[in-house]
């Protein structure tokens, strides 16, 4: 039984910014690509071990005929591949934004300093798609 190599990417809105990063820079392909930005890099996980990999990230925002924010993330699981284990979270300024609707009862949120965090954990064992709305203060 020889190590699983797979190429994983990530497609964030465009003009998303990689604020840091688990993996050395050199790890990481950024380019554009249908208007995202993709952040793709090779992982390499021994038979019968995990491997974490996190990233930390900032995202445009647009309002469009609204003072509400939309978030919206959709994660896929590989046809055919293992389900694994994700942590998504999404902090703003408590000053600046009120959660309003979340699509998913798993989330949590907590407030620490001004900034709401919204966590999400979960075993992707098929793909998902979260949504939230906030209201702008």
């Amino acid at each position: 039984m020889g190590d699983n190599i797979s190429y994983v990417k990530l497609a964030l809105p465009s003009g998303s910014k990689l604020v840091s990063s688990s993996l050395p820079q050199d790890g990481l392909v950024l380019k554009p690509e249908l208007d995202k930005l993709t952040l793709g890099y090779y992982r390499t996980t021994l038979p019968l071990k995990t491997s974490k990999v996190s990233f930390s990230y900032t995202v445009p925002t647009k309002y469009i005929f609204s003072d509400q924010l939309v978030v919206s993330t959709f994660i896929q699981k590989q046809l055919g591949g293992w389900p694994y284990e994700l942590h998504y979270s999404l902090s703003l300024a408590t000053d600046s934004y009120q959660l309003k609707a979340a699509s998913s009862s798993s989330v949590e949120i907590t407030n620490t300093g001004g900034v709401s965090t919204l966590s999400y954990d979960k075993i992707i064992d098929s793909d998902q798609s979260l949504s939230f709305i906030y209201a702008k203060k």
